[in-house]
């Protein structure tokens, strides 16, 4: 599609007015030197270029802030940090307007932007790459399409969502924010209705709001009286909890200040299949349920565990170990689809759960209501901690043999949860 001789007028005065424009048909390249090219924004806040990816000599295209020359990415082309390209790969601009990255001749991630009347391109200041026409009207932004991350004054809204493996954070039209495993079990979900939209302020506030009322829910990090941090961001992290960071000028880190699930041990499937989360003096960590099982991978124990032995090869020959002060958790769907809550004794609990060909764990809380649990889903998550009330079971060959010596679980884990901030509710 020819762009209009107007439009063209335009682009030379947006070019010779903005330095963060960038032009039709330009590209950027990786560099095995390290001096990467880079679209900068016009104050130097952000950058958008290649950063390697490892020491395998690889690259992803991501922004970083260029104000204080660190590497962390707020955005990248495609999700879970970003494709990864050679040094053959490039990030273009197309001259029909689309933007591009591909590896080689191959085309790996695309805004499907092209003949959409995209004019130029621009790095803005507030973190923002967009794909405007000649008149500056957005066709495409990074900011409607979100990665992992969300940074100052960046309007996080229902039709959005933050992706890491397989987690997501996404806004309700409820006006709840939620925090989801795999799409489908939710173990976070907060807020208050009305509420159109998220962002994390200069403060360090992270409020939701709508088109009416600036600040209808606010949760505050324990930082946000610190106006020395002027350079802040959110990041939805592999591990399942959403959190923010301020920089911190003087040691040249990020300090972290707010976090969404205070304890990390509620954020379901971080330990994996038959994973349990534990705390000791040192914080949460990850273990299998008892000897009868193996660790996937010792060097990341978040990947969960494996049966030594197939049930289904013995079932003449079973056993239930316990796991006291131990809960294995169920979500909605979950629990329903699965038929999974039941109103038993004690005893009968994990005796039905030894009986059952399909079950695999079980629950049962101590706390009156007889409520008994019983796994029979492919995934099973738990958490062990002195503070709950409840003894859990696991289903194995044998007479099954429990950890030794097995990890205690602490009195409280108060002092080793996430830092959190106050919610304030208007």
């Amino acid at each position: 599609m020819a762009i209009p001789i107007l439009c063209i007028v335009a682009i030379f005065i947006q070019a010779m007015f903005a330095e963060g424009a960038v032009k039709l048909g330009t590209s950027l390249r990786p560099s095995a030197s390290g001096q990467e090219q880079s679209w900068q924004s016009p104050g130097n806040n952000f950058s958008l270029g290649f950063h390697p990816s490892g020491d395998r000599g690889l690259y992803v295209v991501g922004i970083s802030f260029a104000s204080i020359n660190d590497s962390t990415l707020v955005w990248t082309a495609g999700f879970d940090g970003g494709i990864e390209v050679g040094e053959g790969g490039s990030f273009t601009l197309q001259t029909d307007g689309n933007l591009v990255l591909s590896n080689g001749t191959a085309t790996v991630w695309e805004t499907n932007t092209s003949n959409k009347g995209v004019a130029s391109a621009d790095m803005r200041d507030g973190g923002d790459f967009v794909l405007q026409n000649c008149s500056s009207d957005i066709i495409w932004d990074t900011f409607a399409n979100p990665t992992d991350s969300l940074v100052i004054n960046q309007n996080f809204t229902v039709t959005q969502s933050l992706r890491s493996g397989p987690y997501t954070f996404t806004m309700q039209v409820s006006g709840n924010f939620t925090l989801k495993w795999k799409n489908n079990i939710t173990y976070l979900n907060e807020g208050t209705p009305l509420a159109t939209t998220a962002s994390l302020t200069s403060q360090g506030i992270f409020k939701l709001s709508n088109s009416s009322t600036d600040s209808i829910w606010v949760s505050r990090s324990g930082d946000y009286t610190d106006n020395s941090i002027t350079v802040r961001r959110m990041k939805l992290e592999s591990n399942g909890n959403l959190k923010s960071y301020g920089w911190i000028t003087s040691s040249g880190t990020w300090q972290r200040g707010w976090s969404a699930v205070e304890d990390q041990c509620n954020v379901y499937g971080w330990c994996g299949n038959f994973g349990v989360c534990i705390y000791n003096g040192l914080g949460p960590y990850c273990a299998c349920p008892s000897a009868d099982f193996d660790q996937i991978d010792p060097n990341d124990v978040t990947k969960g565990c494996k049966r030594q032995d197939d049930i289904t090869q013995c079932s003449n020959n079973q056993s239930m170990v316990p796991l006291d002060h131990t809960e294995f958790f169920s979500y909605p769907p979950e629990s329903e689809s699965n038929s999974e809550i039941y109103y038993l004794g004690f005893p009968d609990c994990w005796q039905n759960c030894l009986k059952n060909p399909s079950c695999t764990a079980s629950t049962i809380m101590a706390d009156g209501t007889g409520t008994c649990r019983m796994k029979t889903s492919n995934f099973t998550s738990a958490y062990q901690t002195a503070s709950i009330r409840a003894t859990s079971y696991v289903k194995v060959c044998g007479q099954g043999r429990p950890l030794s010596p097995p990890p205690p679980p602490v009195s409280t884990v108060n002092e080793f949860r996430e830092p959190t901030g106050v919610a304030n509710y208007h």
